[in-house]
């Protein structure tokens, strides 16, 4: 007797799992409504495996769909990481690009403005209420990631890239997305592993009132702002934010007071004792670098994280002793990387002894624009990061170069990022000086117009 065809229903259980492995989420949703076998084939291992990251956009649809994945008890504990990332629909966007005669139509600004305004009424409506009855549902997740990106028309009119004149657009927004994200995750008592905010959008960042004003909100309801179990943690905050009237021009509101925020703020950091990662850029929007400073100065005086083993900060304007400390009371960092510093008091030298001679299991070390003040009116001096057991060779300085990390000069070659790895670190951190005349003006990204801005985090 011939044995009875081969079809999708009796083929051996191994070819299924073969063929539903190149089948997209659509498609396993598709077939699982074909019979009762198909659904029970594409359930389990291979169907979880599209829910283990999701991604909401924070529009009322992509929130209900999070709450229906989460009130089916089959998938507890499936989801485990969740993105938001959410459209920015600005029409002041649109009508500079019409200005400026880029490409862009009238339907595109009436696009983007729809989408403002029904934007604008969910997240005053029920855009925290949603999520933060999702997030209840899931009960544990090990990481939340949120970022923006602009839209600036129909169809594919996505820019990945921000300009100076969308400073403000973007932190307004960003601003709102952190209290409705910090505060659902608050209210809802989720646990969490991993909490990144803005980490892939370049020009975006939280103000420090901001973030003053969400955790007082918080405080008085008796929530906090991120859960103790939190081992990884990432924020962009500025020292305070830009009036939308004059950011052009890069005019600060007077009413905001230079370190207000900073003691909400190390108040946050408190609250996650058990933290194995942190990634920290403070954007410094002030005429001077009294609240940067004051951040740094608290967090060594306050905190110690035991656990701490990788280590991301930018935009410090510090002193010798408050670093000093903070690499002493971190001890067993693995990573670090430092960008933007602005040394204001004491001097560069003890900080790269502790890097090289005290901290025994360093693997990895990244120094980026680290900058040494020089006169009262606190013009910086750039701080060379060519080593002295490097040999300085044209293929070598040709090699910085083309690396974009350092810039030629007319009497000596300044290296302005370098990576050091556990070998170089045992040969030390002595560097060739650099020429006193070298640079006159100074680059472009670290020119003191910038720092009212959020682009370049010093």
């Amino acid at each position: 007797m011939a044995d009875p065809p081969l079809t999708l229903s009796n083929i051996p259980y191994d070819c299924h799992r073969e063929i539903l492995r190149h089948l997209d989420l659509q498609a396993l949703k598709n077939l699982r409504l074909t019979s009762r076998q198909m659904k029970d084939l594409c359930s389990g291992p291979v169907f979880n495996g599209f829910l283990k990251r999701q991604t909401i956009d924070m529009s009322r649809e992509s929130l209900e769909s999070l709450c229906r994945i989460a009130c089916y008890e089959e998938f507890w504990g499936v989801v485990q990481e969740l993105r938001v990332c959410v459209p920015l629909y600005d029409t002041a966007c649109v009508i500079r690009m019409i200005t400026m005669q880029q490409d862009v139509t009238p339907q595109d600004y009436n696009f983007v403005a729809c989408r403002e305004a029904v934007q604008n009424r969910f997240f005053d409506a029920s855009a925290l209420e949603l999520l933060t009855s999702a997030l209840k549902q899931l009960a544990r997740l090990e990481m939340i990631d949120v970022d923006l990106i602009v839209v600036t028309g129909l169809g594919p009119r996505i820019s990945t890239e921000t300009r100076w004149w969308d400073w403000g657009e973007n932190v307004d927004k960003g601003s709102e997305i952190c209290r409705i994200i910090m505060s659902a995750i608050a209210r809802s008592g989720i646990s969490l592993e991993a909490l990144r905010i803005f980490p892939d959008t370049p020009v975006c960042s939280v103000p420090l009132y901001d973030l003053e004003s969400t955790t007082d909100n918080l405080k008085k309801g008796g929530y906090k702002m991120v859960p103790a179990e939190v081992k990884k943690f990432g924020i962009k905050i500025a020292s305070r934010s830009l009036s939308d009237a004059t950011i052009a021009f890069g005019d600060l509101r007077d009413s905001d007071p230079p370190d207000r925020g900073v003691r909400r703020f190390v108040n946050l950091l408190e609250q996650i004792p058990n933290l194995e990662e942190l990634q920290l850029n403070i954007f410094n929007t002030l005429d001077n670098n009294f609240g940067s400073r004051k951040i740094l100065r608290a967090i060594v005086s306050r905190i110690h994280w035991p656990h701490l083993r990788r280590c991301t900060i930018g935009g410090i304007y510090t002193e010798e002793p408050s670093l000093v400390k903070f690499l002493t009371t971190h001890p067993h960092l693995e990573s670090l990387d430092m960008e933007s510093f602005v040394m204001v008091s004491g001097a560069w030298q003890p900080v790269f002894k502790v890097l090289s001679e005290d901290m025994p299991v360093l693997k990895y070390l990244r120094l980026s624009n680290l900058l040494q003040n020089t006169r009262s009116s606190m013009r910086s001096r750039e701080v060379n990061l060519f080593p002295c057991w490097e040999e300085q060779t044209q293929k070598v300085k040709d090699e910085y170069c083309e690396q974009d990390q350092a810039v030629p000069g007319p009497y000596s070659l300044w290296v302005h990022t370098r990576e050091f790895d556990a070998e170089d670190l045992q040969r030390g951190l002595e560097f060739w000086p650099i020429a006193a005349q070298t640079f006159s003006p100074r680059p472009r990204a670290l020119t003191s117009g910038e720092k009212y801005g959020y682009l370049y985090p010093i």
